[in-house]
């Protein structure tokens, strides 16, 4: 810890500025940190003397959204150790005059006093956002943490104390739906983005009950363009803003907790269609259906796969559940032992975008999957980079080692396919040979099928 003013568990903290003393009444019972009082007074200190200066104080939110879902699985005592440890983490990134304090919950703030321009507050904040790569230890879990770091930055982002707390939460916030993980720096523009979330919020709510909602389904097809699976994607057709993406609503229901249900209804919808299509087709039509972290994280999960299975009358093995890395990493025991009783079930199991996580085949020896699904982004550059195809055929050749399928997504031309080939993947799925389907355009394939 690089002397600081304000932060650092298991001591007494005073204001070097003022003389003014944080006594333990004052300070959170589990990190030992101020709290949000005490870091408003000093942040109002530092932009007193700012423009004086010629100094930008910025700043940073930190949240760990998945606190209130660690407690909840592993236990208050459990969560209130990795708290310590974030603090103790988060201490040791401060700079000489930096204040830290827990702001509630799983939320702590930073005022970064000494900063000379936003880019320096950028770096300082990406080096605090590096600091989690590693896991987290307590009680014999090991767990990834992957908090939603914001900043704002005086005076582009706001000229007092208040505002600038609250766009580095806005911030934060934005930070915990981007697909590449970085630091959410405020803007205008994202102001008014997160207005528009809240009613995004407000109208998802409706649109589950007033069946706006529906599901599309991408065939994952053979190289040579047969049929083997179709996955079932969500749309939301809003009535006044038209189609909605599920990159933009997916992280406000994970948010505002309607993944749970929406994922519910997704589950039950594609098995109940793959029973329907069996029955009119007379052959298998196996569905795959993706699975969120708030999802996979009930202790109810389980069930809830069977009772789906058993309301539409659909063998088991026709059903394939998609779990990202993310969803399953940062709690690896309990998450292998999950998949053990969904593979009991007769279920398959996929690894979903396999490569942008933490895409280590060594952890993926430890779970009991079926498939693993690598990622778009390894063959964009197939046409740009020499380094593309051996890297494809490396994973093709480790999954085969491991006796999992591989399945490719995003195929887009006949080089990417070509190299596919090559490698011997086994399934394909991407714009070269099908979009997303309608329910009416899959009953159409399954008819010429026949």
């Amino acid at each position: 810890m690089r002397n600081p003013t304000l932060g650092g568990p298991g001591q007494n903290w005073a204001n070097q500025d003022s003389g003014q003393v944080i006594l333990d009444s004052d300070l959170d019972p589990i990190t030992r940190l101020p709290g949000r009082p005490a870091l408003e007074r000093h942040l109002e200190r530092a932009l007193a003397t700012a423009a004086r200066r010629g100094r930008h104080p910025a700043v940073v939110c930190i949240d760990l959204p998945r606190l209130k879902r660690i407690n909840a699985t592993l236990g208050r005592g459990v969560g209130d150790t990795l708290l310590e440890a974030v603090a103790g983490r988060l201490a040791s990134c401060l700079r000489q005059g930096d204040t830290l304090a827990r702001l509630g919950g799983g939320e702590f703030g930073m005022v970064l006093h000494g900063v000379k321009d936003p880019a320096e507050a950028l770096g300082q904040a990406r080096l605090i956002l590096d600091s989690f790569k590693t896991p987290v230890h307590a009680h014999g879990h090991e767990v990834f943490l992957t908090p939603s770091i914001g900043l704002s930055v005086f005076p582009d982002d706001g000229r007092e104390a208040a505002s600038l707390l609250r766009n580095a939460g806005t911030a934060a916030f934005s930070a915990s739906g981007a697909v590449a993980q970085d630091v959410g720096r405020f803007s205008e523009a994202l102001g008014a983005a997160t207005c528009g979330n809240l009613r995004l919020e407000r109208d998802l709510w409706r649109a589950y009950s007033q069946s706006q909602l529906r599901l599309r389904y991408h065939p994952q097809c053979d190289l040579e363009g047969r049929l083997d699976m179709l996955e079932a994607l969500l749309v939301w057709d809003h009535p006044e803003l038209g189609p909605i993406r599920p990159a933009q609503f997916i992280p406000i229901a994970e948010e505002c907790g309607m993944i749970v249900p929406i994922g519910e209804w997704v589950l039950r919808e594609a098995c109940r269609q793959s029973a329907v299509w069996r029955k009119t087709s007379g052959t298998a039509v196996p569905v795959s259906v993706n699975v969120s972290a708030p999802e996979f994280s009930r202790p109810d999960f389980v069930a809830s796969v069977e009772r789906a299975l058993a309301a539409a009358g659909l063998p088991p093995a026709d059903l394939m559940l998609e779990l990202t890395e993310s969803t399953i990493m940062p709690e690896v025991e309990r998450a292998v032992k999950r998949m053990r009783q969904l593979r009991a079930l007769g279920v398959r199991l996929a690894i979903d975008d396999f490569g942008v996580g933490y895409s280590s085949l060594g952890y993926l020896r430890r779970f009991p999957v079926d498939v693993v699904k690598i990622d778009r982004s390894f063959l964009a550059g197939v046409e740009s980079s020499a380094d593309t195809a051996p890297l494809v055929h490396a994973i093709v050749d480790l999954a085969h080692a491991m006796g999992l399928t591989v399945v490719a997504e995003g195929i887009e031309n006949q080089r990417q396919l070509a190299v596919l080939r090559a490698a011997g993947c086994d399934l394909v799925q991407g714009y070269l040979f099908a979009q997303p389907l309608e329910v009416k355009e899959v009953e159409a394939l399954l008819l010429a099928r026949a």
